[in-house]
Parts: structure tokens; C-alpha cells; sequence
């Protein structure tokens, strides 16, 4: 997917408005608005248009549990799982938690998403998850499962971030 690169270049201030399969809008300046022309294949830049995910796979207050699947969904588009990552209101204690994306029943991970002991986000983990299958299916069942809580706080409010970049 491209942009014809002679209408504008797209820069991190710009806000993009009415994307659809054809055209996106993008007002840099209040109310100007200019139409950018996407096209497959075309000699302009690349514009990747990507997908943040928070799957909710508890309630906000009350203790985790082990549970495969602890929330699932119907993907609705083709992409690239570029990054996951996990958090909870409550940190565990006693044992990590642990947690794995897998898409039609194959998980996408070679390392499981980890929240630390005593932390309440993965992206302070020791261990930091590794995606071994990025490659993401329109139409294919994503399971989000828990595989370990802890032991003497078991955690709670667990919510899981996938970013998905798209492909045609």
C-alpha cells in the first residue's frame, strides 16, 4: 500500500481522518484538508496502517485464573503481529504471571508473555516475550490464555495489547 508521494508527506503532527480502501484525509492545518491518494504498488512512500488491540481477559477487581482461553475473537484484518505485551491493576505474588496469544489454536509465541512478580506491566519482565509467528490471518480465532497466576496474590484486571500492522 502507497501514497502518491507528489500530494504530501506525512509527518507525526498530522492527524488522519476517513481511511477507506481508496483515499485518507489529513488536516495538518485546522480545517485544510488534503486527499491522499493510496494506491498498491505505486512508487510513493509506504504507509502501514496499524492496529492496537487491548483485549480485556478478566474483570478489573477479582483474583486471575488459570483459563485457555480466557478471552478470544474473530481477527478482521491480514497483518503482522509486531508487539505484544501484558498488564494488570494487581500485581501477582508468589509466581509470575503468565500469558499466550495463539491464532487458531497455534501459538504465536516461542516465549510467553511474562508479568514479573510484584510488577504489574510485561514490559518490565525478565523475561521478555519473543513472537515466533507474526504472520496474521483475516477471519482466523485469536486466544488470549492464562497460563500461570500467582500464588499468594493471584493478580487481577489482566488486559493484553497486540499491534498489528496491516498487509493486503
Amino acid at each position: 500500500m502507497s501514497v502518491n508521494s507528489s500530494q504530501k508527506t506525512l509527518g507525526y503532527r498530522d492527524v488522519i481522518y476517513n481511511i477507506n480502501s481508496d483515499k485518507i484525509f489529513s488536516s495538518a492545518e485546522g480545517d485544510n484538508y488534503t486527499e491522499l491518494d493510496i494506491a498498491a504498488g505505486s512508487s510513493g512512500s509506504s504507509i502501514q496502517l496499524a492496529d492496537i488491540y487491548i483485549i480485556a481477559c478478566s474483570d478489573e477487581t477479582g483474583d486471575l485464573e488459570v483459563s485457555q482461553p480466557a478471552a478470544s475473537f474473530i481477527i478482521p484484518t491480514n497483518g503482522i503481529l509486531t508487539a505484544v505485551e501484558a498488564n494488570v491493576n494487581t500485581a501477582s505474588d508468589g509466581a509470575d504471571i503468565k500469558v499466550d496469544i495463539k491464532q487458531d489454536s497455534t501459538s504465536l509465541l516461542s516465549t510467553v508473555i511474562t508479568i514479573d512478580s510484584e510488577e504489574t506491566s510485561s514490559s518490565t519482565s525478565s523475561t521478555p516475550a519473543v513472537i515466533s509467528n507474526s504472520n496474521i490471518v483475516n477471519g482466523s480465532k485469536i486466544t488470549i490464555d492464562i497460563n500461570q497466576v500467582g500464588t499468594t496474590a493471584y493478580g487481577a484486571g489482566l488486559k493484553v495489547t497486540l499491534h498489528i500492522t496491516r498487509v493486503s
